[in-house]
């Protein structure tokens, strides 16, 4: 009896873990994870001898960046997870000044990498035009851009009336952001409720296997 008691409790105690390691996205509404790549509708270099193309690569994709870059978009990914705010006090203080809203409500949707391939001398060039479009433009607040160690926000990123594409000028290619109004969002960004309602379920589950076995001792 003792046996089936431990097991179901530690049983318990894991699934209970496992949520809270699910929910805990700290600064994220919605963890990159669970979002594609944001699309290149189109861009254009603002330098007319570079040929360079252009590549997103989006946390869940990592690996595929060069261990430097991989390094640094887990890096990113870490300190936002673990809701470490002094990383985004001052741009967020910036944002909040700017859109008039408060920084308490700030929170990043998305977290990505944009490259250029085919063009060795990028980074002399005047930089980059570009559209994409991306699932998490709803509630868009501001576009962040991580530069020499810190984060900056692009000042003349904005989303089309159609809520559809974000069009911005990046001077150079590293990790981008984009932040949200959190407020004004649905409860449900977490995508937690499934995992909530199993963990609801087992643990019914389990009480009755208790409360069962204790009936079971009684009688006999």
């Amino acid at each position: 009896m003792k046996k089936v008691l431990v097991l179901c409790l530690t049983a318990v105690m894991i699934a209970s873990m496992c949520v809270c390691a699910f929910a805990d996205s700290g600064l994220f509404v919605k963890s990159p994870s669970k979002n594609t790549a944001p699309t290149i509708e189109k861009f254009e270099t603002l330098s007319e001898d570079c040929e360079a193309d252009l590549v997103v690569t989006s946390y869940a994709d990592r690996a595929n960046l060069s261990q430097d870059k991989k390094d640094l978009l887990e890096d990113i990914y870490d300190a936002i997870v673990a809701d470490n705010t002094e990383d985004f006090k001052d741009v967020f203080a910036a944002i909040a000044a700017d859109k008039k809203v408060d920084s308490k409500n700030l929170a990043v949707a998305d977290l990505f990498d944009i490259s250029s391939t085919d063009c060795d001398s990028h980074g002399e060039h005047k930089g980059f035009s570009i559209e994409l479009s991306t699932e998490t433009l709803k509630n868009f607040v501001a576009l962040l851009h991580h530069k020499n160690g810190k984060w900056e926000v692009v000042a003349d990123a904005k989303v089309a009336a159609d809520g559809k594409t974000l069009t911005f000028t990046a001077e150079s290619l590293s990790p981008f952001a984009i932040v949200v109004d959190s407020t004004k969002l649905p409860s449900d960004t977490s995508d937690n409720s499934n995992i909530a309602l199993w963990v609801m379920l087992f643990s019914a589950s389990a009480l009755v296997v208790v409360l069962v076995a204790l009936k079971k001792k009684k009688a006999c």
